[in-house]
C-alpha cells in the first residue's frame, strides 16, 4: 500500500508564490514516485489539482471560501493581515484548525509534512500532529529579517515549539533559511529540502531543442526574471543592473515575468531611467 503523506500549507494554488509552487510540485513529484500524497490548505479553490487531491478547510462550495477577507492572488501584506485574521477570528465554524484536525485524526496518513512561512496557522498545524502521535516533517521556507527574529523567538515560546527538535524533523528549503530559525531551535539539526528546479520543464517551454550550438551569438544579451514584485524579492535591483549595463553600452534585453505590490512602482521607475525599450514587464 502507498504511503500516505499529508502536505499542509497556510499558503496553496490558486495563490501565486514560492510556498505555493514548491508544494504543488512536490504533490505532484510524490504521486509520480507512487505515494498518496494530500494537501489540506485554508486557501480556497478546486479539490483537485494536477491529479492531487486537495482539502480546503473553509467553505468549499464558496469560491472565496466564505471568507470575508480572501487571500489575495499574490502575497500582499495588508490584504494578507486581513485574510488571517478572518482564518482565525471569522465566523467559519469549525475553524480551518478543527477541520485540519479531523481530517489528520481520520486520514489514515503515515507522515505529515508541514510547510511554514511566517504566519502561525502551519505552526500550530504541527503542534496539531505532534498531539495526534503522527510523525511529522517541518519545512521552513522564508527567511527572518532583523526585527522578526526577536518577534519569531517569542512566537515560538508562545505556540509551544520549543519541544520540537525532540518529536519533528525539522527541515528548510536552504541552509540560510535553516540557520534564522536558531533563534527559534537554537542549534537543533536542519535537513535542507532544497528549492528545486525542474530544468527539463524550462528547456521545453524555452524551445531550446536546437541546442545552444544552433542559437549563434546575440546580438544583445537577454535576460528574463520570474518573481513576485514585492520588497522581499528586490526586484530594484534588476532595473539597477540593466541601467548599468546601458551606461556601459552593452546592449540589453530585460522580461520580468510576475506581479506583485510594487508593479506600479517598478513600471514608473523603469521610465524614469528610460529603459522602457529594454525591459518588459510581461505580468502574471
Amino acid at each position: 500500500m502507498a504511503l500516505q503523506v499529508a502536505l499542509v500549507s497556510d499558503w496553496y494554488l490558486p495563490r501565486l508564490g514560492g510556498i505555493e509552487l514548491f508544494l504543488n510540485d512536490l504533490a505532484v513529484r510524490l504521486g509520480g514516485a507512487g505515494f498518496s500524497p494530500e494537501v489540506l490548505t485554508p486557501i480556497p479553490g478546486a479539490s483537485e489539482l494536477n491529479g492531487v487531491i486537495v482539502h480546503r478547510l473553509c467553505e468549499g462550495n464558496a469560491r472565496n471560501g466564505g471568507y470575508r477577507f480572501p487571500p489575495s492572488p499574490h502575497a500582499a501584506n495588508f490584504t494578507d493581515m486581513l485574510y488571517l485574521g478572518d482564518l482565525f477570528f471569522g465566523r467559519h465554524r469549525p475553524s480551518a484548525l478543527a477541520q485540519l484536525k479531523a481530517r489528520l485524526a481520520a486520514g489514515g496518513y503515515d507522515v505529515v509534512h508541514v510547510h511554514l512561512g511566517n504566519t502561525p496557522f502551519a505552526y500550530l498545524a504541527v503542534n496539531i500532529s505532534i498531539a495526534l502521535g503522527l510523525p511529522t516533517v517541518a519545512t521552513f521556507h522564508s527567511l527572518l529579517s532583523g526585527p522578526e527574529r526577536p518577534l519569531a523567538a517569542m512566537a515560538a515560546k508562545a505556540m509551544g515549539c520549543v519541544d520540537w527538535p525532540q518529536r519533528v524533523e525539522l527541515t528548510a528549503v536552504s541552509s540560510v533559511a535553516a540557520a534564522a530559525r536558531s533563534v527559534m531551535f537554537g542549534a537543533a539539526p536542519f535537513g535542507v529540502l532544497h528549492n528545486a528546479i525542474d530544468t527539463e520543464w524550462w528547456w521545453r517551454a524555452g524551445g531550446m531543442g536546437r541546442g545552444a550550438e544552433a542559437i549563434g551569438k546575440p546580438s544583445r544579451l537577454n535576460f528574463a526574471a520570474a518573481l513576485r514584485l514585492h520588497q522581499r524579492k528586490r526586484p530594484m535591483l534588476l532595473l539597477d543592473a540593466m541601467a548599468k549595463l546601458a551606461e556601459s553600452g552593452v546592449p540589453a534585453r530585460l522580461r520580468i515575468a510576475g506581479t506583485g505590490p510594487l508593479h506600479a512602482a517598478i513600471a514608473q521607475r523603469i521610465a524614469r531611467l528610460g529603459l522602457g525599450d529594454s525591459i518588459e514587464l510581461c505580468g502574471q
